[in-house]
């Protein structure tokens, strides 16, 4: 169809320091809880909900300092929507203890497309857990 936008679907990559969530072992080295089920961090960013960020934008200094340095890792790229506010379960894989783990994103636009970078706030520092990309729509010329 000429003139019709043809989007090409997005790409998700998901990183290797994020598998330390999902790694007995390596959680219990770095001292982290562990996500037990990889699938709750899919069903998390399914429900994030995006904000889009402008001038008089303002976050929650907890969320806010997290997103800031997750903004910080999407250079050179213009931030222009943020998410945040869904909660990661979590156990001690050596203590068994259960808690939870924020889970943050940050969506960027590029020349060539949008990427979104997807974090888990693990209290003492921020994994990067995976990242996403939407290639800019392409036109048919007539």
């Amino acid at each position: 169809m000429n003139g019709q936008p043809v989007s090409a679907p997005s790409v998700r990559t998901w990183t290797r320091i994020g598998q330390q969530l999902y790694d007995k072992a390596a959680a219990a080295r770095a001292g982290r809880l562990v996500v037990t089920d990889p699938g709750v961090i899919v069903d998390g960013i399914e429900q994030l909900s995006w904000v889009e960020v402008d001038d008089q934008f303002s976050l929650p200094l907890g969320p806010g300092m997290a997103l800031t340095e997750l903004a910080r890792e999407a250079r050179p790229g213009l931030v222009d929507a943020v998410a945040w506010g869904v909660t990661i379960p979590a156990r001690d894989p050596v203590e068994q203890h259960t808690g939870t783990y924020e889970l943050l994103a940050v969506q960027a636009r590029y020349a060539n497309g949008r990427a979104r970078l997807f974090a888990v706030d693990c209290g003492i520092d921020l994994l990067i857990v995976a990242s996403e990309f939407t290639p800019t729509t392409k036109f048919h010329s007539p």
